[in-house]
């Protein structure tokens, strides 16, 4: 089964949430929504990792190599996104 893991950099909120009964630790806030939609279009790419350009920006010069893939409309997401990946990702 393969993996897919998109990358993007924001601020979030994090915490415990719920009520006294159910408590649950999580994150909130645009970057996770953000980061949930470019999970999303890992498969309809055809990628198994997506980076945002805020994540992409962050990377060192001499990090790897990143093949552009174009600005993308997300679901929930008002404006688009340049997204990117690894080129000659290796395989598992």
């Amino acid at each position: 089964m393969a993996l897919n893991v998109a990358l993007h950099l924001g601020e979030v909120s994090y915490g415990k949430v719920g009520s006294p009964t159910r408590l649950d630790y999580t994150v909130i806030g645009s970057a996770v929504n953000k980061v949930s939609r470019l999970e999303s279009m890992c498969d309809p790419h055809e990628r198994r990792l997506l980076l945002s350009k805020a994540f992409a920006a962050a990377i060192p010069e001499d990090g790897p190599v990143l093949l552009p893939l174009g600005r993308q409309g997300l679901r929930s997401v008002l404006e688009p996104v340049n997204l990117f990946t690894v080129e000659n990702l290796p395989e598992p």
